[in-house]
């Protein structure tokens, strides 16, 4: 755990998730690259996308990068990427140089370590940028939208409690607030494993897509009493599931419940599309393209959370912002 084993090294690609090779292990897994530096390069950029979950970094043996915590209750760089200058006396031109890469990680929550670029520092620099803008900037901007949001509709609602509607767009977004959080939290806080952490945090999702749902009615000018108690029925149940599955058996119920609330949500998209199409007037159509931009990024998200598409990047947190316009 502590330093690189000396033989038992596999090739692999990557990005890599090493639950396709060793299924069911939590724990420390080391990456090591090798490359030889151009004699008259006298200094490189790095680029780390991501590692998943916590890390230490070493260049030719010096660390250049360690995570608060590296055992549980671990840090949560699955969605950080890191960038570094490197220069003499750190890099050798001229010679092999080798980097290290110890990863903490947890089996159900695809542990591994992303792509590693090395290059000019200006086009390195580059990259983390853009990097950095989708992974965190981008996620901050729409959690800060979300809240100035909840707070305007809230208010509107309040004073005028006859639109429905208004309160439910505000409870949806606080939801939605919460759980985009997972994008930029360094940390499972107040829980102390990440386990607690991924069923709070599918809890909300799932809330999520029950306000999501009742909203669009109420948009529509429509109740439907039997659906929305069922909805709220069967989130209850899995709620009552997240918070009662053993640790063993949570990651499965987890994966479950975001698929649950993943589905609901893009039929609610669809439903609403279809409702439009029929209306053809109205601010129900205006919606429209904003609700298939989310149906779209939300079958995205939904292939990656099921790793159907190998990536850890999502995007419905960015595809809200043209909700919250729309």
């Amino acid at each position: 755990d502590t330093t690189p084993p000396a033989d038992g090294w596999t090739p692999v690609a990557l990005p890599d998730s090493w639950p396709d090779r060793w299924p069911g292990f939590d724990g420390v897994v080391w990456y090591r690259l090798t490359w030889t530096q151009p004699a008259e390069d006298r200094e490189a950029g790095l680029l780390l996308n991501y590692f998943n979950m916590a890390g230490a970094v070493f260049v030719n043996g010096t660390p250049i990068l360690r995570d608060p915590n590296l055992t549980e209750p671990l840090t949560r760089s699955w969605n950080t990427p890191r960038y570094w200058l490197l220069a003499w006396p750190l890099l050798r031109p001229g010679a092999t140089n080798t980097l290290l890469v110890r990863v903490s990680g947890l089996s159900p929550y695809q542990p591994g370590l992303g792509p590693v670029r090395l290059g000019t520092p200006a086009a390195m620099q580059a990259l983390y940028e853009r990097e950095r803008l989708f992974r965190h900037d981008l996620p901050m901007l729409g959690l800060a939208l979300s809240a100035v949001v909840s707070a305007f509709f809230a208010a509107l609602w309040v004073l005028r409690r006859s639109e429905t509607a208004y309160g439910w767009f505000a409870l949806m977004s606080v939801l939605w607030l919460i759980y985009g959080y997972n994008h930029v939290a360094t940390s499972p806080w107040p829980f102390t494993d990440n386990h607690s952490w991924q069923a709070f945090n599918t809890s909300a999702f799932l809330a999520f897509s029950v306000a999501f749902l009742v909203f669009t009615l109420r948009f529509c000018e429509r109740r439907m009493p039997r659906l929305e108690i069922a909805a709220l029925l069967l989130v209850s149940v899995g709620w009552v599931d997240l918070w009662t599955a053993g640790m063993p058996s949570l990651p499965l119920h987890r994966a479950v419940w975001g698929l649950v609330g993943g589905l609901m949500t893009i039929a609610v998209c669809c439903a609403a599309l279809l409702h439009a199409l029929r209306m053809r007037e109205g601010p129900v159509l205006a919606l429209a393209p904003f609700m298939a931009m989310s149906a779209t990024t939300g079958t995205h998200d939904l292939l990656v959370f099921t790793q159907v598409i190998d990536s850890n990047i999502y995007y419905t947190t960015m595809s809200s912002y043209a909700l919250l316009l729309g």
